[in-house]
């Protein structure tokens, strides 16, 4: 059994959506391990100004920042479409499968509840209440 069939039975999704949970799963950690590089960044930043080699390299930091920035911003629109948007799609198609299931059923008829104590009366078709008509 492939890790799809195993997510999709698990969580009782379509194999669309077990496609976009793995697709959501990835992206989730590089998102994760992109928001680990602005403290790369910053171990860097104050090694060099620690060791006083900072002289020259503004200009680095500056475009690391910004490169660092962009990929946050790109790495999580991404993870919002994986995650929560596919989300969405599937609980559409789960309702829409669940609804053809729901009309499949046939329907009750309460035409002819039983007759006992705990029916009430309003409940009893006419021909089964009590007659309190005297002969």
């Amino acid at each position: 059994m492939s890790l799809k069939e195993k997510i999709q039975h698990k969580y009782a999704l379509s194999e669309q959506g077990a496609k976009d949970m793995i697709k959501a799963f990835v992206s989730v950690t590089i998102s994760d391990i992109v928001l680990m590089f602005p403290v790369g960044m910053l171990y860097s930043l104050v090694k060099d100004y620690m060791g006083e080699t900072l002289s020259g390299r503004g200009a680095f930091y500056l475009a690391g920042s910004m490169i660092c920035l962009a990929l946050i911003a790109v790495t999580t629109y991404i993870q919002y479409n994986a995650t929560f948007f596919a989300t969405y799609v599937e609980s559409g198609v789960r309702r829409i499968t669940l609804a053809e299931k729901l009309r499949k059923i046939p329907p009750l008829h309460h035409s002819n509840p039983p007759a006992s104590p705990a029916y009430p009366q309003y409940y009893q078709s006419p021909h089964q209440s009590q007659s309190y008509d005297t002969p």
